[in-house]
């Protein structure tokens, strides 16, 4: 009896590499202040936005960068030392959000107007979907309107900081500090909803999903805004304490940047095809950590530390383990290694027809490649094999 060995690669089926595609796994340095010129602490960049062929990025002491081709970066002149934390574009508008109620307007990210807010509290997040552009902030601070130079109050039903808001499936959602998200399908009426994390980092809707980020590692999904899903997502192969602070989703692709600390800080970039299985794609020493992010032009761009601004070259494929060489250690077993995402799960299933798959044996990732064995082969004439997600 002979005995075939293959490793299956087939469309639809999950052996296809996990080698995240070679876009988001290249990050570039497209602007930084000079080494000794500033601390990391004093300038920083927290807001990214991208529209009409321009890209924005503002931060720490009123600053705005903008570039046409996401490399290039010039300064421009904001009118406030405020700080910016947020920035959007929609109908042809720039809105940029900040301390003390700051709202500054621009039709090309260079010309900048300050608009009155009707408030003092800081302004953390801005969006804008259904003719409505919706700003949130601190103490429960929700403000609307429909041109962002006239503002009207809402009420939120809460005190908890309010860091990020995104629309989807009808519907606006604001995580707050205090573990609950707030919905609304207008921006005006507001309904609370608990949820089991702390989701102060930002959230981003795509592919029918909202995805919410959080300062202790969470990441948060939900369809609605109303049922949420709560997972921890540490950066593979790093044993870390992990802060998230904004999150973008563009091209299929969820993106959420933080920070990663271990014996120092390091800027943490991590991405997801659905929200819940995540990759780590970047772990940076400078920027020492990262707290905005968007997409635009076809690529990321990400902000921090010491005015940095970040590119990458794409989107990211899905992770995918794949079987490695099969080997056969003896008349009755065959040998072989899974590889994919360190510290991740994931199943080997045999099948002699490519057609009928049964479950092997499930295998730890732990340094991105592990063994596993098959001592049933001889009783096959040929015997396949893939490795799934679960």
């Amino acid at each position: 009896m002979s005995l075939v060995l293959q490793g299956l690669v087939a469309a639809g089926l999950c052996c296809a590499s996990n080698k995240a595609s070679a876009d988001l796994n290249q990050w570039t340095v497209r602007y930084a202040l000079a080494p000794g010129t500033a601390t990391y602490d004093g300038n920083y960049l927290q807001g990214a936005a991208y529209g009409g062929g321009t890209f924005v990025a503002c931060g720490a002491q009123g600053r705005v960068l903008t570039s046409s081709d996401g490399a290039g970066w010039s300064g421009q002149a904001s009118g406030t030392t405020n700080m910016l934390f947020s920035a959007a574009y929609a109908n042809g508008t720039f809105v940029a959000v900040g301390e003390g109620g700051t709202v500054l307007t621009s039709s090309n990210g260079t010309n900048w107007f300050s608009q009155n807010s009707g408030t003092t509290n800081a302004l953390y997040g801005i969006t804008q979907a259904s003719g409505v552009f919706v700003a949130v902030g601190y103490s429960g601070t929700i403000l609307t309107s429909p041109d962002a130079t006239n503002w009207t109050s809402r009420t939120s039903g809460t005190t908890a900081a309010l860091d990020g808001a995104a629309f989807g499936n009808g519907t606006f959602v604001v995580p707050t500090s205090s573990a609950m998200a707030l919905t609304s399908p207008d921006g005006v009426t507001w309904s609370s909803h608990p949820v089991d994390g702390l989701l102060y980092g930002g959230v981003a809707f795509g592919n029918g999903t909202f995805v919410a980020a959080g300062n202790e590692g969470e990441v948060a999904t939900s369809t609605d805004g109303v049922v949420w899903t709560v997972r921890f997502v540490p950066p593979s192969g790093f044993d870390v304490s992990v802060s998230f602070y904004a999150i973008a989703y563009g091209n299929g692709i969820f993106v959420a940047v933080g920070q990663a600390v271990t014996s120092g800080s390091h800027g943490l970039v991590v991405a997801s095809p659905d929200g819940t299985n995540w990759t780590t794609v970047a772990y940076l020493s400078v920027p020492p950590y990262l707290y905005g992010v968007n997409y635009g032009g076809g690529a990321f761009f990400a902000v921090g530390g010491g005015d940095t601004i970040l590119g990458s070259a794409g989107a990211i494929a899905p992770a995918q383990p794949t079987i490695g060489p099969l080997v056969a250690s003896s008349v009755v077993t065959v040998q072989g290694t899974v590889a994919g995402v360190p510290g991740q799960n994931y199943g080997v299933q045999a099948s002699t027809n490519l057609v009928d798959w049964v479950p092997l044996t499930t295998v730890q990732t732990v340094l991105g490649i592990e063994h596993f064995s098959d001592p049933a082969t001889s009783s096959f004439k040929q015997r396949f094999y893939r490795a799934t997600v679960p």
